[in-house]
Formats: structure tokens, sequence, C-alpha cells
């Protein structure tokens, strides 16, 4: 019996790459309820043969692959290219009238960046088990969920000219569809294998995404959505789908039929302002720019992000919005700080339009989020310094509003358990060894112990852009420097302060050592790891950005190898080597600078690097 199943799966794995010793066991263009049967279809056209067996209506789906094309900012830009659109409509008395539109909305240059590629399959991947029964379909992009297809999902709904809404005042001679982007009434999904997924994207990543938000929008609220809004299910099993992989092993076909039927959906929905303006679309494009950061370098991540971004700007979401799309907004927001603050550029939606609540408030979700604007400011200060606009009244303003920040926490944001680690304390239950680490703090909470990293993060990030031409501060009294080391140097409080934060980000990662805030902890590790001197806490630095790597698969290879490289240790078994070992062979290669000299590299070079 064994045997006879292997050889069904090599057999059904052949014909899926295109094997040439055998014909395909399936027609490439089959109907979707035959795909949905595992029935061979005839391809007759409009009905095939099994469908008027069954009685059932017979659907064919396009098999055009879209795929995500890299950010052109000059197109971005350009928004004065008018598209123009030719659509028939049917009266309701059978009169047809005919109307050429121009679309002039922010949202068509959304749609610019995706593009449509030949069909053609992923190279032929290694086998794992499968949580179920797995029919991999790289000739098209349906799953066992019904999908409609474009035409088909657009053709459900009415056209009348008589329910076209006007659209913004600025195309207000533009009539667009009446329709809502959810098809009731909602059904459960009935698949053993989106089944897996679906609840994993339900408990895993969407915890993730609702780090900040008490009201769980994504975990509790968008799973419901996604039950009656294709393009939210896809993106949401795509990202689940996608971290499995990067956890298990497990092959990425599934996870790229996902993606690439989201991609298949979400391209006539952003061509339209009715469409796009459901938060619940911001909310798939934000799943499917997740997907693309959590693996492997790629560039797509940062279209999705624009056109993140392009949906905020055009329906005028931001920070207070409510309901989904504010939870959305502020999960875009944090993306997209850390993401400036990786590669060392600009943020997309300056921090001045999220419109933020006002501190104090007592709610953790307004002072959660408010740390992320504060380190989106920190971050703007920074690359302003680095142009040579640097500001003392600035700065001063945004230390003072740090620190009203961390005064201004809730009772559920203070630390349970604060200590001081000496030479023969206690062991560190996660690690195994001694702590490292001076001082290690516990929160009830994972997703405080990721507001605090993000706290320390700005400070570090203050402290590397504090103003030359007057030192005179709350933090260095003293006269002008003439340069950023001399001011490091002669106000040792700097590097005192900042490394103290690098250390407290790490150790947050081993106390706090919850998925939530992993997920958030990867740019503010690396920052760390750029300051820490000592060699064990260098080490139980990577411990920890591993388990992060094995734990949710976040990619953080690259950084690793970049610490390794800064601290001098590239080339040798620095794993199996002593703390003095390590600190005398980083003195031969001259990386023993000090957080002084760190302090100066981030400040030149980026504060994490200027790559991401």
């Amino acid at each position: 019996m064994a045997g006879s199943a292997s050889g069904k799966s090599n057999a059904k794995q052949a014909a899926v790459i295109g094997s040439s010793r055998g014909p395909r066991s399936r027609a490439r263009a089959a109907c979707l309820n035959c795909r949905e049967r595992h029935s061979k279809c005839d391809e007759q056209r409009p009905e095939c043969l099994n469908c008027r067996r069954f009685g059932e209506q017979c659907r064919y789906e396009e098999r055009n692959v879209f795929i995500m094309e890299a950010y052109n900012a000059t197109l971005a830009k350009d928004q004065s290219i008018p598209r123009t659109l030719s659509r028939r409509h049917t009266m309701a008395g059978g009169g047809v009238i005919q109307r050429d539109l121009v679309f002039q909305d922010e949202t068509s240059s959304i749609s610019s960046e995706y593009r449509v590629l030949p069909n053609s399959p992923p190279p032929p991947t290694q086998q794992f088990p499968s949580p179920a029964p797995l029919a991999i379909r790289h000739e098209s992009v349906e799953s066992p969920i019904h999908a409609p297809s474009t035409e088909e999902y657009i053709r459900r709904h009415s056209f009348s000219p008589n329910t076209l809404p006007l659209t913004s005042p600025s195309i207000a001679s533009i009539a667009s569809p009446a329709v809502s982007v959810h098809q009731p009434p909602p059904q459960p999904i009935t698949d053993p294998t989106d089944t897996f997924f679906f609840r994993r994207f339900v408990e895993i990543i969407a915890v993730w995404f609702d780090l900040f938000d008490r009201e769980k929008h994504f975990a509790l609220l968008l799973p419901h959505i996604a039950l009656a809004t294709p393009v939210v299910m896809k993106a949401a099993l795509a990202c689940a789908a996608r971290q499995h992989s990067l956890v298990t092993g497990y092959p990425t076909d599934r996870a790229l039929e996902y993606y690439n039927a989201a991609i298949h959906l979400l391209l006539p929905i952003l061509a339209s302002p009715t469409l796009s303006s459901d938060p619940a679309i911001l909310a798939a494009c934000l799943l499917l720019g997740h997907f693309e950061m959590i693996g492997e370098r790629s560039s797509d991540w940062q279209s999705h992000l624009s056109g993140s971004r392009g949906l905020i700007v055009s329906h005028g979401w931001n920070g207070s919005s409510g309901g989904l799309a504010q939870a959305s907004f502020w999960i875009y927001a944090r993306m997209d700080t850390w993401a400036a603050i990786a590669s060392g550029t600009r943020i997309r939606h300056p921090s001045h339009l999220w419109s933020p609540s006002q501190m104090g408030t007592g709610k953790f979700g307004d002072w959660a989020n408010r740390i992320t604007y504060i380190l989106g400011k920190v971050h703007e200060y920074h690359v302003e310094a680095r142009e040579g606009r640097e500001d003392v009244a600035k700065w001063r303003e945004l230390r003072s509003e740090l620190d009203r920040w961390n005064r201004s926490r809730p009772i559920v944001a203070e630390p349970l358990s604060v200590f001081t680690n000496t030479a023969d304390s206690m062991t560190d239950e996660s690690g195994g060894g001694q702590c490292v680490f001076e001082v290690s703090t516990w929160y009830a909470d994972s997703a405080v112990a990721s507001a605090m990293q993000m706290y320390d993060t700005a400070k570090i990030i203050l402290f590397c852009a504090h103003p030359l031409s007057n030192s005179s501060s709350a933090l260095s009294p003293g006269a002008g420097a003439t340069s950023r080391y001399d001011l490091f140097l002669t106000h040792p409080s700097i590097p005192h302060e900042a490394l103290r934060a690098a250390q407290s980000i790490a150790d947050n990662s081993i106390r706090n050592d919850g998925h939530i805030a992993w997920v958030n902890a990867t740019v503010s590790l690396f920052i760390s790891g750029r300051l820490l001197q000592s060699a064990a806490q260098r080490k139980a630095l990577v411990k920890v950005l591993e388990n992060v790597r094995s734990e949710t698969g976040w990619y953080v290879k690259e950084r690793m190898e970049w610490l390794v490289r800064e601290w001098g240790w590239e080339g040798v078994a620095w794993r199996d080597m002593g703390e003095g070992e390590l600190e005398e062979l980083a003195v031969r290669r001259g990386e023993s600078g000090g957080v002084e000299v760190a302090l100066v590299r981030m400040f030149e070079g980026g504060i994490a690097g200027g790559e991401y």
C-alpha cells in the first residue's frame, strides 16, 4: 500500500512539473469545478460534460499570473498622466450609454506597480509532508477556496447608472460602481489545507500585526472579513504559508499560489477609488508587504509599502481614523518607520500627517502607538542632521518628548521585575548560562517590551545625532565640539547612555522572549549589536537573532553576518573562542574603537548600515 501511495505521489509531481515521460494527469484549461473535484475536465465551453452531469454552472478562470514590479519612484510621482476607460452601461429599460471615463485619482499610480507575466511554473522543489492533501497548481492561481475571476467578480454586481455615486470632488465627473468588496454571506472554508494555514494566520500572523491593538482587529475582525473578501483571504493564507515554509522548510509552492491569487484579485480593486476605499484592502496590501519582508532580501516589499501609502493618502486614513483603518494605519506606520531606519532613507509618509492621540490618555494602545510616532520623528531629525541641518531646539524637544512618554506609561506597562545582575547571580533560564547584562527587566506583556525597545532605539538614534553647534543640553552640558568623535569623547554621558540603551534592547529580547515582540525587534537588535562591546553580550545577541530566525522565520542572516564582520570576528570559529580571545582579535583587526567610534559610524553610514 505504501509503495502504491508513493507511486501516485511521484506521478502527480511529474505531471505538475511537466515531465516528458507521460501525459499530464489533468487538463491545463480545466474548469474551476473540475479542479475543485480533482476530476478530469473535457474543457468544453461554455459548459463541460462534468458540469452538465452535476447540474453546476461551469466556470473558467484566466491563467495570467500577477507579480510585484519594483517600485518606480519617477512613475509614482507623476500624477499627471490621465487614464481613459470606455465603458458601456446598460440602463434598466435596456438602453446603452457609452461613457469615456478619465481616472486621475491617486490610486491609479498604485496599480501601475503591478504587471502581468507570461505563465511559467517555478522550478521543482524538494517535497515535504503536507499538513493536508496538497494539489499544487502552477498553471493557474486558484485554490480549493473558490476565488472568482476578475470578470466573474465584477459581473456579480449591478452597474446601474442610477446607483453610481460620485467620487472625490477632484474627479466628481467620474462615476464608479457602488459595490462593496465584500461578498455576503460569508461561508466557512472547508478545505483542510486552507484551514491549516488560515488557523496559522489567526493564531500567529494576526497576533503579530495586533502588537499594540487591544481590540485585535487582525485576529478577531479581519478573519471574518476574509471569509467574504477573496483578496484578503488569499493575502492572509499567503502570509501564513510563507511563515510556515520559512520555519519548517515546507515547499513555497502553496505560498506563491496564494500570493499570485491575491495580486490577481487586487489589481481591479486598486484601479477603483470606490473599491479601494475599504480598509480591508489596505490590510491586504500590508499582508502582502509582510509576505515579502519576512523572507530573504527582496525589493518587492517597497512596492507594497508605497502602494499602501498611496491608499492612505488617497482615502485620508490616519492614526485617529478609528476601526480597521486606524489599526491598519499604525501597522503601516511601524513598517514604514523600521524600513526607513534600516535603509537610512526618509519615511514615506511624513510623521506630521499621522494624527496620533494626545499623550496621557491612559490607554495602552495610544501610549504604544505614540512611541512609533516619536521614533518616526527622531529618525526624520536624524536624516536632517546627516544632511547638515541640525537643530538644537528640535533635538531638545525630541529628547523631552521621549522622557514625557516614558513617564506617562499606563499601569499595565509598568515592569513586574527589575534587578541588577552580579557575577555570581542566577542563571538565565532562557539561555542556560549566566546573565551577561547588568540590568534585567521583565514585563507581563510582550507588547510593552516591544514598545520599550522602540523607546531605547529612539534614544540611540537621538544620541547619534546630538548637535555639534552647541552641546549644551540636559544630557551633555559644555561647549560646542569640533567633530562628532570629539563630542562623544568630551561628553562621555552620551556614549554611556547609548550603550545602556543598547544593552536594554538586547536583554529585553532575552527576558521577554515572546514572538510578538521578536518580530518587531529585528532592526532594534541589529542597532544594539553595533554598540555592544562585551564579547559575551555580543554572543548573547547573536543567539537571540538565531532564535528569532528559527522560531518566527524572520530573515536575519545578513544582519548577523554584518555584525560579525563589524566586530572583527569574520573567518574564525568565534563561537568556540573565549571573551578575552575575541577582544584581542578585535584589537588586532582594528575593530576595538569603542562606543564612540560605533556612534560615529552609525551617524555617517546610517543607523542600520544603510541597506535593507
